[in-house]
């Protein structure tokens, strides 16, 4: 009898353990229906009674990547850990997950020590993953973003939309509270199956997304649509089109029953309309809408070019959620989509397309990232083509979901997180410069961005500040609070900078910004040239020369970069050994000239050259005039920029200054006169005293790239017509003589004026010869 009531008993717990196990099937199969649904708030339930029932792993993980899907972090972390619990061998994947919820929720410590329990250790986990949650949460968000109180709700999701012309913020909330809920709120691109409540959404236990607008009064007002069919309404984009503002948004409608199916899901779907005063009118289907079989969500469209950017899951895609754009004209005729390809979309979800100034901004959870959803960039090539994708990074990005960035201005950029606290809510932020950082421009003399040199940043305690190139070209590097910065710039063959004015001292936050300019350092440039002349067979300085030599003296004593060459020469009368050891003694007599003013002989070269190098044709035999012979009878002395490497700009120069050659002539010569060739009463050849001051002229010219231009000129006397020819004759003649010397012709203008611009105004007064004198002339002005 015993053995037949124990047989009773144990019957009953067999029975009682299929149905229990038969019951807990069921609801897992249920739970996992719902998942594929999306209603994942449903399943979480679902798995968690499931778990209650019987600890199987089935129904742990379940809940545990629902509560991934819910962004319910607190509630993810605590289900892998029972994934982990119940495992007899967890696998590496299943460890993986738990320990990255971990470090979201700042738990890391307990779950490093129960995984190296179970005999793992955190380096078998990918490294690039963890490396990024603790880069990321090690940073302060409230440093660098701010929470937009003014656009948030306390106990709803908030994100951002749009911004009109006026100036008003459109953006996205589910803020009117209908029941209380725990539960967390969509990433945005949800289906929604046929069993629904038409006031509540399910998913959130909130009401379903509405479009709010801001105004510049920070007036917040929900926005009308003349359609009643829709349920969620999201991601507004404004353009103009003819004229008129339209609105283009995502919306769920509240489809019920369609013919010959029982169960349906409804995908959102994209429209757009007129915006006027608030309210949304004249709405119409995008046509690549199809409720039943993909989703449209987060448009945005490109004012200057008609092109709309978008994100669906529509078949042919990459993997998940793809951004497509398509074209369209003013008529509403939108070519066929096109899937911006592997360089944007991943296996994973892509969303919120928004472009600016040539960049693509959205957001991810296929590229690799902080964890969750994070925006990325890349460089827009155009026709749909994009480069150089990069994470933004931390504090943009979170371990939780980080998406719709929104640029509106070069300094007024938004997007929306749900980082704070494990609410899981969305919020607005507002990105504010609330680091100190140094933006550092170079540019080169014609104004074009330079990256290639060496940059240097130092804190005054020797600490180097790690500058990093972006895509604009500018090196951007982190500062500290209340310090002092040294910089220097160096690159080969250029001048160095150095900048000690860089302070954070009582410094708010925000951008230090710096623009600098390399310039080529202007070795061995000519930049002073002059000619003293001697008399026959003589070596002594004379008279006429000793001014050359007080002004050449000058320019060396101020300008400690300038070196002399000494090029000294004779006629050719007299042997050709003797006349070498003559111009080497004149050469010598000017070097012992500048010695006597105090200028160090290293900074002095000499060459002689005897008649090897005559300026007029006057060889040995040569029936010659002693003006002729003068001419020959010089030392050629010119000055000549030398700086070493690493030299920084010289003090009193301007950068356009050493940018321009003649700029830079000019400055070093400006106490220097450039000849004015003066004629006798209605003649236009050249004195002797004039030739040399046009040797002079050569001189520099054979070593610098000015040009010149040359002004005849004469005075009042004589007919309009016949002045004008022999002020052209004037100008000329020093033409001829320049391009008898070797002086290209294209280095040369010349014009002529006649009586019209006369030095002295003879005119109105009565003019001495002396005065009449200055009028007749030919101006010499560097170009």
């Amino acid at each position: 009898m015993k053995k037949f009531y124990k047989l009773i008993i144990l019957s009953l717990l067999l029975v009682g353990f299929v149905f229990n196990a038969r019951a807990q099937n069921q609801m897992l199969r249920y739970a996992d229906q719902e998942v594929q649904l999306g209603n994942y708030h449903h399943a979480a339930d679902i798995y968690t009674q499931a778990f209650q029932r019987k600890n199987s792993y089935i129904a742990a993980k379940g809940a545990a990547l629902s509560f991934d899907k819910l962004n319910d972090y607190s509630n993810s972390y605590d289900w892998w850990g029972k994934v982990i619990d119940v495992s007899s061998e967890p696998i590496k994947e299943d460890i993986e997950s738990y320990l990255l919820s971990a470090y979201v929720v700042g738990r890391e410590n307990v779950a490093i020590e129960k995984i190296a329990s179970l005999g793992y250790a955190v380096e078998e986990i990918e490294q690039s993953k963890v490396e990024m949650i603790l880069a990321s949460r090690d940073m302060q968000s409230s440093l660098t973003l701010e929470y937009l109180g003014e656009l948030n709700s306390s106990n709803a999701a908030d994100f951002t939309g749009a911004l009109d012309e006026e100036g008003n913020i459109y953006f996205v909330s589910d803020r009117e509270q209908l029941m209380d809920s725990k539960s967390m709120p969509l990433i945005r691109m949800d289906a929604r199956n046929r069993t629904f409540n038409k006031n509540i959404y399910d998913w959130t236990g909130r009401e379903y997304l509405k479009i709010y607008r801001q105004d510049k009064e920070k007036n917040i007002q929900e926005v009308q649509f003349e359609r009643s069919d829709f349920l969620h309404i999201s991601d507004p984009a404004i353009t103009k089109v003819n004229g008129v503002e339209y609105m283009f948004f995502t919306a769920t409608r509240d489809v019920t029953k369609i013919k010959k199916k029982k169960n349906i899901t409804v995908h959102p779907e994209l429209f757009y309309g007129k915006l006027e005063d608030g309210k949304v009118i004249g709405i119409q289907d995008f046509p690549y809408n199809s409720f039943l079989e993909h989703s449209v969500v987060t448009p945005f469209i490109i004012n200057s070019g008609n092109k709309l950017f978008f994100s669906s899951d529509m078949a042919g895609g990459i993997g998940g959620f793809d951004i497509y754009f398509v074209e369209f004209g003013n008529d509403f005729q939108f070519t066929d989509p096109i899937n911006l390809g592997e360089n944007i979309n991943s296996e994973g979800d892509e969303r919120d397309p928004y472009l600016f100034e040539e960049k693509i901004f959205f957001s991810s959870n296929g590229h690799e990232g902080f964890g969750g959803f994070d925006i990325f960039q890349a460089d827009s090539k155009g026709d749909g083509i994009f480069l150089n994708l990069i994470n933004l990074g931390a504090p943009i990005n979170s371990p939780k979901d980080d998406f719709g960035y929104k640029k509106f201005k070069k300094d007024e950029i938004y997007l929306s997180s749900n980082r704070l606290g494990d609410s899981g809510l969305d919020n607005i932020y507002k990105l504010s410069n609330q680091l100190r950082q140094l933006l550092v421009r170079v540019v080169d003399c014609d104004g074009e961005l330079v990256t290639d040199f060496d940059l240097n940043v130092f804190q005054a305690k020797g600490e180097k500040v790690d500058m990093k190139l972006n895509s604009e070209g500018a090196y951007v590097g982190d500062l500290e609070a209340d310090t002092k910065y040294d910089l220097n710039l160096a690159k080969n063959g250029h001048f160095s900078v150095e900048d000690h004015t860089i302070t954070t001292v009582d410094m708010e936050p925000g951008i230090i910004e710096r623009d600098y300019r390399l310039i080529r350092i202007p070795s061995d440039l000519v930049v002073f040239t002059d000619i003293i002349y001697y008399g026959l067979d003589k070596s002594d300085i004379r008279n006429d020369a000793e001014e050359i030599l007080a002004n050449v003296s000058s320019l060396m004593d101020k300008y400690k970069f300038l070196e002399l060459k000494v090029a000294s020469h004779t006629d050719s009368r007299a042997s050709s050994d003797y006349n070498v050891a003559l111009s080497k003694r004149r050469a010598e007599a000017v070097r012992e000239s500048l010695n006597v003013k105090g200028i160090n002989q290293d900074r002095i070269s000499l060459e002689w050259y005897g008649e090897d190098k005559l300026i007029t044709d006057c060889p040995d035999g040569v029936d010659c005039s002693e003006d002729d012979h003068q001419l020959n009878r010089r030392s050629e002395l010119s000055l000549s920029i030398v700086l070493k490497e690493g030299s920084l700009v010289p003090e009193d120069f301007l950068e356009d200054e050493l940018c321009k050659e003649a700029d830079l002539i000019n400055k070093i010569q400006k106490d220097l006169k450039i000849p004015t060739i003066y004629f006798d009463f209605d003649k236009s050849h050249l004195k002797l005293e004039h030739k040399m001051d046009l040797e002079r002229l050569i001189l520099l010219l054979n070593n610098s790239n000015i040009n010149l231009n040359l002004e005849g000129h004469t005075d009042i006397r004589g007919s309009e017509s016949y002045n004008k020819s022999l002020s052209e004759r004037r100008s000329e003649i020093v033409l001829k003589y320049l391009i008898d010397r070797n002086i290209q012709k294209n280095r040369l203008t010349y014009e002529w004026f006649g009586k019209s611009k006369p030095a002295v105004d003879c005119l109105t007064q009565d003019c001495t010869p002396e005065m009449h004198q200055l009028n007749r002339r030919t101006e010499i002005k560097i170009k």
